[in-house]
C-alpha cells in the first residue's frame, strides 16, 4: 500500500513536472478565489470563515502587487466584515534547466535521490519532498487592508504580512495564505472580568486562506 501512495504520488509531480515547459514567469497578471479562517490571537474566540478574492499583477519577473476583496459573515463580535486587502509582493522565480522550467514537482524529483526510503520514515520523507516542492513557488506581501463593518465604528484598517504558497499546474494555481494583521483601528474588544466596563481592543489577527488561480 506505501509503494502504491509513492508510485501515486510521484506520478503526479512527475505529470506536474511535463505540464510546466510553459515559463511561468510570463504570466504576469493571476486571479484567484477561495475560503479560508480568519481568528484573533487573544483566546477569547474561535475562528471564522472568510471568503475572498484576489487579483495580482507583476511588474517584472519578481516584484508585484496584490489587491481583493474578502467577506466574513461573522468576526468576533462584528457582523458583515468586508476588507479590501492591497499589498506589496515579492515572488521566487525559476530556473531552466534541459528546456525545461523548474520548480514544484520537478525540483522535488531533483532532490528526492537525497532520501533514503525505508518503512519506518516513509510518510515523513513524503511530507519533505511535497514541501520541497513548493520552494519555488513562494511569494512574501506586505501591506494595509481598509475594511468595513456594520455597526458602530465601522471603518477598519489593518497592516499586514503574509506569505503565499502556491503548486502550479500549467496556467493554474492551488494557494495556500497564512497572513498577519496589525489592527490600526479601534473595531474588536473582548470582555472578561478585568475588562468587564470598557473591555479590551484586540490589535492582531491571523487568516489562513486556501483557493484556487488562474494565471495569464
Amino acid at each position: 500500500m506505501k509503494r502504491f501512495f509513492l508510485v501515486l504520488i510521484l506520478s503526479a509531480l512527475c505529470l506536474d513536472a511535463g505540464a510546466q515547459r510553459i515559463n511561468p514567469d510570463a504570466y504576469g497578471n493571476e486571479v484567484s478565489m477561495g475560503i479560508g479562517l480568519g481568528a484573533a490571537f487573544s483566546g477569547y474566540y474561535g475562528s471564522d470563515a472568510n471568503f475572498w478574492m484576489n487579483y495580482s499583477m507583476y511588474y517584472n519577473r519578481h516584484l508585484g502587487m496584490r489587491v481583493g476583496m474578502q467577506y466574513m459573515p461573522e468576526f468576533l463580535d462584528k457582523t458583515d466584515f468586508f476588507r479590501f486587502p492591497m499589498a506589496l509582493s515579492l515572488r521566487t522565480g525559476t530556473r531552466m534547466v534541459d528546456g525545461g522550467w523548474v520548480y514544484g514537482g520537478l525540483l522535488a524529483l531533483d532532490l528526492l535521490d537525497t532520501f533514503v526510503w525505508d518503512d519506518e520514515n516513509f510518510f515523513a520523507d513524503m511530507f519533505a519532498i511535497l514541501m520541497l516542492s513548493l520552494i519555488n513557488r513562494v511569494e512574501f506581501f506586505v501591506g494595509m487592508t481598509p475594511g468595513i463593518i456594520s455597526g458602530d465604528k465601522p471603518l477598519f484598517c489593518s497592516a499586514d504580512a503574509g506569505v503565499n504558497l502556491s503548486w502550479r499546474i500549467w496556467r493554474f494555481t492551488v494557494n495556500l495564505t497564512p497572513s498577519f494583521h496589525y489592527n490600526l483601528t479601534d473595531n474588536f474588544r473582548y470582555y472578561d472580568e478585568d475588562y468587564y466596563r470598557g473591555g479590551q481592543s484586540v490589535k492582531w489577527l491571523f487568516n489562513l486562506n486556501f483557493g484556487l488561480g488562474f494565471m495569464f
